[in-house]
């Protein structure tokens, strides 16, 4: 079980508590205008992402990590942030994403979550390599993977891709 606090969040396995804001997030068409692939349409939709997010929290040897942001003070859904993992190349590759209701978006929550989920993934989930990209349009997930570490290795058809290696990380952490 993950449980995750920050000094304004909650980053926590989902639950089925969450299915109003999860449907509301995953089914924002302008929310997900650069990654429409990920929008649902209908609540069942919704309501089968959220069954295979709760249920991948339960495996033992999981590839997959999604969580429910939520807003520490008041326990409101805030938002959803996931990874997931592959092996490459004697290690393991991280590909990391967020996303927050429109109500939480402009106030740092993206990048406390994924400033909060680096250590866990690199010491508790043997994640070697942080990845994550963004339409080079998307200005708000290029600025959070910058504040998170990441440093862009490729710019292509429009797109951006960050990494941040474990070895950097821990260097950046004895400074």
């Amino acid at each position: 079980m993950v449980d995750i606090r920050t000094a304004r969040l909650r980053v926590r396995d989902p639950a089925p508590r969450d299915l109003e804001g999860w449907h509301r997030l995953f089914s924002d068409a302008q929310n997900l205008r650069f990654v429409e692939h990920m929008r649902t349409h209908t609540l069942e939709e919704s309501r089968a992402r959220l069954r295979q997010a709760i249920e991948s929290a339960r495996e033992s040897a999981r590839a997959r990590w999604f969580y429910a942001v939520e807003l520490a003070q008041t326990g409101a859904f805030a938002g959803s942030i996931g990874f997931m993992t592959e092996p490459i190349g004697g290690g393991v590759l991280g590909g990391i994403g967020w996303f927050l209701l429109p109500e939480h978006q402009g106030k740092g929550y993206a990048t406390e979550a994924f400033q909060a989920l680096i250590p866990r993934m690199f010491r508790d989930w043997g994640v070697t390599l942080i990845d994550a990209s963004c339409d080079a349009a998307n200005r708000a997930s290029a600025r959070v993977m910058q504040k998170g570490g990441m440093a862009l290795v490729w710019q292509y058809d429009g797109r951006l891709q960050y990494q941040l290696a474990k070895e950097d990380w821990e260097k950046s952490q004895q400074e």
